[in-house]
């Protein structure tokens, strides 16, 4: 993940501070009806900034009559602050169906459907349907 800001030359609109991996969906509405070689472009210059190669990527900037900025330290521990809370919430979700599939994996034993039955509907293996059951790790 990397981030930037993209302004158009002519009109001063500006992206605000973005991920890379967010160009197209950020700068397509900028070119309604644009033909393919500026759509093209567009995806080439979020491939290249993907990939960390911003010289490459200064060619498709100027091409689209764009100016690009990196964004500024501060900004930077920002999107590392959104980041950690994205993890942190993915993980709670994370944890939360762990924790319904275990159930759900102990229920199916009371109800003496098969354990490899229940570890293939599970997607684990046999050994980890039986440490769920018995609540093992």
């Amino acid at each position: 993940m990397s981030a930037i800001t993209l302004t158009d030359t002519i009109t001063g609109q500006s992206t605000g501070q973005i991920d890379t991996d967010d160009i197209v969906d950020a700068l397509t509405p900028w070119y309604p009806d644009a033909p393919a070689e500026i759509t093209d472009a567009i995806a080439e210059l979020q491939r290249l900034m993907r990939a960390g190669d911003w010289a490459g990527a200064n060619e498709y900037v100027v091409y689209l009559g764009l100016e690009a900025s990196r964004p500024s330290r501060v900004d930077m521990l920002v999107l590392v602050e959104q980041a950690a809370a994205d993890l942190e919430q993915a993980q709670t979700a994370l944890d939360a169906a762990a924790d319904a599939r275990d159930d759900a994996v102990r229920a199916a034993f009371l109800e003496r459907v098969p354990g490899p039955a229940i570890a293939t509907a599970a997607g684990v293996s046999v050994q980890r349907a039986y440490q769920i059951r018995d609540g093992k790790r």
